[in-house]
């Protein structure tokens, strides 16, 4: 699954559209239900993550942390 992930992200990046990202999805969920990862514990840590480092959505990435 972690080849078809990567096959997956790798044409999004070539070609970002709504099919690419779906397909990048359907490879996701099947990794969760393999794994039998918990999706409320899943949601649990991207909200605690978001609230310690922010999202995405202002488009600023940190390229590094200076301690």
């Amino acid at each position: 699954m972690k080849a078809k992930l990567d096959e997956e992200v790798g044409e999004f990046i070539d070609e970002p559209n709504e099919e690419e990202l779906a397909d990048i999805l359907e490879v996701i969920e099947s990794i969760k239900k393999f794994k039998e990862f918990d999706d409320e514990k899943i949601i649990e840590l991207k909200k605690k993550k978001f609230e310690k480092r922010g999202g995405f959505d202002s488009k600023i990435i940190l390229d590094e942390v200076n301690d």
